[in-house]
């Protein structure tokens, strides 16, 4: 009697604990659902060459769950209340405005989520696959990253901007180089023993429809990027070229980096 009160007891509250988490699930899809429709539609496909992707939906978007906003992650100001800007110029291509990116800011992080359950181990949400080759199923599903993030850039008219792109890619597939902003990259320094040592490279132009968006400068950027241009020129570290608004590095200021 007691163990049958027992029994019954128990798949009593696991009933309430597997509808608790079904409501859940489905909350958190509903809101995945809003965000796709409302605020940032996300890519159907994922070049994992290449960060830059069409707006479109996740992949193996039946077993995604939801986004989740990494607040603790977020530094730089929100976009959203900013005017959005075309460039104001015959000739729309873009330059970084010095070299470095301590001007980057990274404007929003989510972190998507899967339901393991549902994925199979060839999807590229896929981080753990079982081991056993009768399996198809995956043990362990990858986080999706995106985030918003922009930068400092000039036209050829004398106009500044702040450009926004967006990242998208699976945990898995990040790189050094997949959180640069356009136009600007680094190296890990040629022999080198200090990890984390990097040099900043030259600068590339880039094209106004590579740009998610962009608005006019935050406030402080342009007092923060006099401050650079005049390290950069007392420096010598780079050339800056006033045909083609480039700056190219000059490593015979010092041959070791």
């Amino acid at each position: 009697m007691f163990t049958e009160f027992v029994y019954k007891s128990n798949l009593f509250f696991a009933l309430i604990f597997f509808g608790v988490l079904f409501l859940n699930l489905d909350n958190g899809r509903a809101e995945a659902e809003a965000f796709f429709q409302i605020s940032l539609p996300l890519p159907s496909t994922l070049s994992y060459e290449n960060p830059w992707i069409p707006q479109g939906l996740v992949p193996d978007r039946e077993s995604f769950v939801q986004w989740k906003n990494v607040a603790s992650l977020e530094v730089g100001e929100s976009p959203w209340g900013l005017s959005r800007r075309s460039v104001d110029c015959e000739d729309t291509t873009l330059y970084p405005t010095h070299p470095s990116m301590s001007l980057k800011k990274y404007n929003f992080i989510y972190i998507g989520k899967y339901q393991v359950t549902r994925l199979d181990r060839s999807s590229p949400a896929c981080r753990v696959a079982s081991p056993m080759k009768s399996n198809m199923k995956c043990i362990a599903p990858d986080d999706l990253y995106h985030y918003l993030l922009s930068d400092t850039y000039r036209d050829r008219c004398g106009n500044f901007y702040r450009g926004f792109v967006r990242k998208v890619f699976f945990k898995k597939m990040e790189k050094m180089e997949t959180l640069f902003s356009p136009g600007r990259s680094l190296i890990k320094t040629p022999g080198s023993p200090i990890p984390g040592d990097y040099t900043i490279q030259s600068t590339r132009a880039v094209l106004a429809q590579d740009f998610l968006f962009l608005t006019s400068l935050f406030e402080n950027d342009k007092a923060r990027m006099q401050i650079e241009i005049q390290s950069i020129e007392k420096s010598r570290e780079f050339r800056f070229d006033p045909s083609n608004l480039l700056y190219e590095r000059n490593d015979k200021v010092n041959p070791n980096r």
